[in-house]
């Protein structure tokens, strides 16, 4: 009887710490799915528009920031990522890009390039 005692509760505990075997597999498949993103501008200085270079498949929510914290362009993208600037003036910005759960910031100014080539 103290045998059958024994194995019971053993196997009690050990079930009830492992309630799922496959535990393992399932965390490995969840952050398959959470990687990060990431992408890239064509240009940090633009006159009329800015494209989105990024592997992501999925739909895009745009915000480009002004430096006084407005919301100037909000847009959804799916496959052009090819955003028009030209109603904005000439100055720095920020734009938000928003896939799933992931945000990422950059940097861009909407005007001419200040470098001059002799």
């Amino acid at each position: 009887m103290k045998k059958v005692l024994l194995i019971i509760s053993f196997f009690v505990g050990f079930t009830s710490s492992y309630p799922n075997f496959n535990h393992f597999e399932t965390d490995k498949l969840i952050s398959n799915k959470d990687k990060t993103f990431s992408f890239e501008l064509d240009a940090t200085a633009a006159e009329q528009s800015i494209t989105i270079r990024s592997d992501v498949k999925e739909p895009m929510l745009i915000k480009i920031i002004d430096k006084s914290g407005f919301i100037r362009i909000q847009k959804k993208l799916h496959l052009d990522r090819t955003i028009d600037l030209s109603l904005l003036l000439e100055g720095l910005y920020l734009i938000k890009v928003y896939v799933g759960n992931h945000t990422e910031v950059k940097r861009f100014y909407k005007g001419q390039d200040g470098v001059d080539i002799r």
